[in-house]
């Protein structure tokens, strides 16, 4: 409820999408930012004094969820739902596991060949 400290956001890597943890209970954490409709990337970032520090970036479109959440679950993978916003009910929309940390992820299923006249939606943790 109340700002602890603020910090220069880093310039030109694009508008702040989402932020996992890191790797250890230090004040590194992964977050993703988006430069277009369909372009995210997916960077480490540390803090240096009052700045954020943001180290290296890699693509990361299977992130581009809309608003949609992409839950980080007991297994410690995150998941996360592409949305199809554009193309249709219907049409392309992968379901993606990844490690919020190095960003490996794997397509686990498109849900346009499960789910008849699929259109957006979400993604929760099961137990």
């Amino acid at each position: 409820n109340q700002t602890i400290q603020k910090f220069d956001y880093p310039k030109r890597v694009g508008e702040l999408y989402d932020v996992f943890p890191g790797k250890s209970s230090s004040d590194d954490f992964v977050a993703s930012f988006k430069k277009s409709f369909d372009k995210v990337s997916l960077c480490q970032m540390s803090f240096e004094g009052s700045k954020l520090k943001k180290g290296a970036c890699e693509e990361a479109d299977f992130l581009n969820t809309g608003s949609a959440p992409k839950p980080i679950c007991s297994d410690g993978e995150g998941y996360a739902m592409a949305h199809n916003i554009g193309t249709g009910p219907g049409s392309s929309q992968p379901l993606t596991q990844f490690d919020p940390q190095s960003g490996k992820h794997t397509t686990l299923v498109d849900l346009s060949s499960v789910v008849p006249l699929n259109f957006l939606g979400s993604v929760a943790c099961g137990y």
